[in-house]
């Protein structure tokens, strides 16, 4: 934070064609953004709404910060996709229990995947296209309607909703990010939406990618 003012666009060469990076400034506390740095502030957020992918790269040796997750929830309102990147990782000492505590601390984020690295030997850059490119396909995935139905079912028959709720129908609606309709009896409660929504990540291969689910009530009457 505080070291760079604007946000500044890049082309990059890319195996499916130039990708456009956009390098923000870093957020601070609100309450600590006067000034010029306001408006970089501002141009960061604009920069994550105009993004597919958001990398966000926090400073391992002090964890995942309140800002950070200030800016992983920023990511996941707008509907994008999100990658961490765990810059320092050199300075880790106990780096097992360190990389299971993020990722654990990351669940709510869309199970972001997690890259270690450290810019002073360029360990772990390497993979990071791969890893954005996977994200960015994920964000772009549409599922056939057949298994959203096969994944709904097999979770309904593992944890039944609260108040007799059942859903009879589901399909994707929309990429870019995923977005699912369920048609049913009514909303559920907040807790089972969480559920439904893990398990619609974890068949579909969706981590860290946010996704949208709709509740219908009535018959899906198909066309």
């Amino acid at each position: 934070a505080g070291t760079t003012r604007d946000a500044v666009d890049a082309l990059v060469p890319w195996p499916d064609g130039p990708a456009r990076f956009v390098d923000t400034a870093g957020f601070r506390r609100p309450s600590r953004v006067q000034g010029v740095e306001y408006y970089s502030f501002l141009r960061a957020e604009r920069a994550i709404e105009r993004a597919d992918v958001a990398l966000l790269v926090l400073d391992a040796s002090q964890g995942f910060t309140g800002e950070d997750k200030r800016i992983a929830a920023r990511v996941m309102e707008v509907g994008r996709g999100l990658v961490v990147v765990a810059n320092k990782w050199d300075l880790i000492e106990e780096r097992d229990r360190s990389f299971k505590e993020l990722t654990g601390l990351l669940s709510p984020y869309a199970r972001a995947p997690v890259l270690r690295t450290s810019t002073v030997g360029g360990t772990g850059i390497h993979r990071l296209p791969a890893v954005l490119s996977q994200v960015h396909e994920r964000w772009n995935r549409r599922a056939p309607t057949a298994r959203v139905n096969e994944v709904v079912a097999a979770a309904q028959a593992e944890r039944q909703a609260p108040g007799g709720i059942r859903y009879r129908y589901a399909t994707q609606v929309a990429a870019g990010p995923p977005r699912f309709v369920l048609f049913g009896a009514g909303r559920p409660a907040a807790s089972y939406q969480r559920f439904l929504e893990g398990r619609l990540r974890r068949a579909l291969h969706l981590e860290g990618v946010p996704i949208g689910l709709r509740f219908r009530t009535g018959r899906h009457r198909a066309r």
